[in-house]
């Protein structure tokens, strides 16, 4: 009966840890990363949790709450070809997201945006840049990063337009993924590996600015998941309760 119980016990702990795919609050630190053609990056850290999902060790869905990430920065532009842009002012903030693995997908668990189900959907890079053109006051042309909640950076979708002083701009942005995102010759990578997920999500930027007239840009997130303990203590100590209970069992 002991080496029974024993058994029992050591299927329920392989079932627990390699069973049905189930979310679970997890903790994570991260970094959202803009890019915008050769201006310096803009970066936020944060630290949050998130629910995500295992089949066994492996996460399958990232759900992220909006407002994970937030900065407001200020950029000089002092290439003389990006003329008459001075500086670059941008807020940004992310929307709620939630990512799963593709079936049947490479190696990579390649995660898209989950397009299907209540509450899933891209993750928009939420905010405004605030272009300085000629000096004097810094919001001469803002460019909004996303539009009516569907289009823009980290959604895809129609073109997000803005325009001033006869200065055109154009952003076209892009689900999210762990594959090669591409921009003309411009390229970064997402991976998958361990606990840590690193999703890139492309933008093309177009402007009326002729040296300035395809700008390559990227939004990078990534995230490094720590399991709580206490989940693995709880499933431990279920599992030698069970031990000890068809021990007493067997006593009796």
């Amino acid at each position: 009966m002991r080496k029974l119980s024993t058994s029992f016990a050591a299927a329920v702990l392989a079932f627990g840890l390699a069973g049905p795919a189930h979310a679970v609050p997890t903790p994570f630190s991260g970094t959202l990363t803009v890019v915008l053609g050769t201006l310096p990056p803009i970066t936020v850290a944060t630290t949050g949790t998130a629910n995500v999902t295992f089949s066994g060790s492996n996460i399958t869905a990232i759900s992220l709450a909006g407002g994970s990430f937030a900065t407001s920065v200020v950029i000089p532009v002092t290439d003389p070809a990006a003329a008459p842009i001075t500086q670059v002012a941008a807020n940004v903030t992310n929307g709620a997201g939630s990512f799963s693995t593709i079936p049947g997908a490479n190696i990579n668990n390649n995660f898209v945006t989950n397009l299907t189900g209540a509450g899933s959907g891209p993750m928009a890079v939420q905010g405004v840049a605030k272009v300085g053109l000629f000096p004097g006051p810094l919001a001469n042309l803002s460019v909004p990063f996303t539009s009516s909640g569907v289009n823009g950076v980290g959604l895809g979708g129609n073109l997000v337009t803005a325009s001033a002083f006869g200065v055109g701009v154009s952003v076209r942005g892009a689900p999210w993924t762990t594959g090669t995102a591409s921009v003309g010759t411009a390229t970064v990578m997402g991976f998958v590996s361990g606990n840590t997920v690193q999703l890139v999500s492309p933008t093309f930027i177009s402007t009326t600015i002729g040296a300035s007239a395809v700008l390559p840009a990227f939004a990078v997130l990534t995230l490094s998941f720590v399991p709580e303990p206490g989940t693995l203590l709880l499933l431990a100590s279920g599992v030698a309760g069970l031990v000890l209970l068809g021990r007493k069992r067997t006593d009796d």
